[in-house]
């Protein structure tokens, strides 16, 4: 949450507890909330991702468009949860992004 900088308008972004429970909840961005015509507070409604149900936890903070790229339009889950749900039907494709402190040794961390 803090590396990609998005913050809640509404609700809550996903816990580590969430992820640890695989709980189906789900973390939208704002033109996900348009395209799907959910009510201005969707807090406690329901989704369906691959035929099944996600309870929405919270609703991003509007960013815009930047070079066209609508970066208001996706839908977060807990990896664990995703993970148990799709099982071995896909391969894993995983981005980690990190920002590193201050004085920190960017060989170090690049080895």
């Amino acid at each position: 949450q803090k590396v990609i900088k998005v913050y809640p308008q509404q609700g809550r972004f996903i816990r580590s507890t969430d992820d640890d429970r695989r709980r189906r909840v789900v973390f939208i961005g704002e033109s996900t909330r348009k395209k799907l015509k959910l009510p201005e507070n969707p807090i406690g409604e329901f989704i369906s991702l691959s035929g099944e149900w996600f309870r929405i936890i919270g609703v991003a903070e509007e960013r815009g468009s930047l070079f066209g790229f609508d970066q208001d339009n996706y839908i977060i889950a807990p990896f664990s949860t995703m993970a148990s749900l799709a099982g071995s039907r896909v391969t894993e494709n995983i981005d980690i992004m990190f920002r590193p402190a201050a004085g920190a040794n960017l060989d170090s961390i690049q080895a």
